[in-house]
């Protein structure tokens, strides 16, 4: 990742001399109100009498707040004249360029991190964690059939979802994702691939082992796997995000959706119309994912819309977290994953339902 020279000074900054009060208390110019960039330094305090204890033991310690620029934000009003203007501009210039700075590492450290903190949500993910119907970034009018499924099926929505592992997550730069496009940098690339299910030699496996204590043959727990079926999909989706087109949320991207055809062999579901130019699936392999249908174009509509919701959440797990200030502080940021998911999910309910996931009621945050 490239970063501007300017973020990379290692200046310290001269922050405004105070006009002391009789009523404040002294501080020195040339100790007190000058500030080190280095805003994070961790405090960890001791005691003879405690007990020692190893680095990973000890509870994470919160990054100090400069002691001087405190002092200067504590400070009232009238410990200032017209005279620290000119100070003060520049003071607040350079506290842009290290806020910037922090930003793009904050960025930084979550793109990388971004795969194994993803995968690790969805494992221990319960239905009640999900997107809910009522979010602002969840298609609900093409999944309202998923939330009316059995007991039995919801169940196994869930397992399918803790099955589910992120395995690349390839973020633009900090610069692409955030500046506007008058920039040098008009479109930037996001490739996510994830897989959910299992194979049918999983679950052979996992039956074999589940049926040693009472002695069902090998081959009545092949019939029993056969019967259950291979639930495996993975999925690799490449989006080109134009920061210039008005209509934001339609966005050219190359998908993938590859299953375990009856050979054994992963197979791509998703055909592409040259002449159209436009991504679809025709023929859906059914895999028994839903057991509550009427019949078989049901069950298929069904499955389809399944296979939408794992992927729609599965999206929501993996970058819904850098929705929150909490985690996420920078606002350019926000915006743009949020962009970003709404985008993703309408690649899924287009491929998959050949339905249109529209931005009604989607906003954004302003300074």
């Amino acid at each position: 990742m490239t970063v501007d020279s300017e973020y990379m000074e290692t200046d310290a900054v001269k922050v405004l001399p105070y006009r002391i009060s009789s009523a404040a208390p002294a501080l020195s110019i040339t100790d007190d109100l000058e500030m080190e960039e280095g805003v994070a330094t961790p405090q960890v305090s001791t005691s003879r009498n405690s007990p020692s204890t190893s680095p990973d033991d000890r509870p994470p310690s919160l990054p100090a707040v400069p002691r001087h620029l405190k002092k200067i934000i504590s400070a009232p009003t009238v410990n200032f004249s017209n005279d620290n203007l000119p100070l003060i501009k520049q003071a607040i210039s350079r506290l842009k360029q290290i806020k910037e700075k922090l930003y793009e590492d904050e960025y930084q450290k979550m793109s990388t991190n971004s795969i194994e903190s993803a995968t690790d949500r969805l494992v221990n993910a319960k239905l009640s964690e999900t997107e809910p119907p009522t979010a602002a970034l969840y298609p609900r009018e093409c999944l309202r059939e998923v939330e009316k499924l059995s007991a039995l099926d919801r169940r196994f929505m869930e397992v399918l979802l803790n099955s589910a592992e992120v395995k690349e997550c390839k973020w633009p730069t900090f610069a692409d994702l955030t500046k506007q496009w008058e920039s040098d940098t008009p479109e930037y690339q996001f490739q996510i691939v994830f897989s959910f299910g299992f194979s049918l030699d999983a679950v052979k496996k996992t039956v074999k082992n589940g049926c040693k204590r009472i002695n069902i043959p090998d081959g009545v727990c092949g019939i029993i796997a056969d019967c259950l079926g291979d639930s495996y999909f993975e999925i690799k989706l490449t989006v080109y995000f134009d920061k210039r087109k008005d209509d934001w949320n339609e966005q050219d991207g190359e998908a993938w959706i590859f299953h375990r055809g009856s050979k054994g062999k992963l197979e791509d579901v998703v055909n592409f119309d040259k002449t159209e130019r436009i991504y679809y699936v025709e023929d859906w392999p059914l895999k028994g994912l839903v057991v509550d249908a009427e019949d078989g174009a049901k069950l298929e509509n069904l499955e389809r819309k399944l296979v939408a919701w794992q992927c729609c959440q599965i999206i929501w797990f993996a970058l819904g977290r850098n929705l929150d200030p909490k985690y996420c502080h920078c606002l350019a940021v926000r915006n743009a994953v949020k962009k970003l998911i709404f985008v993703l999910k309408g690649w899924f309910t287009g491929l998959l339902l050949g339905e249109s996931f529209e931005p009604d009621g989607i906003t954004f945050e302003t300074d």
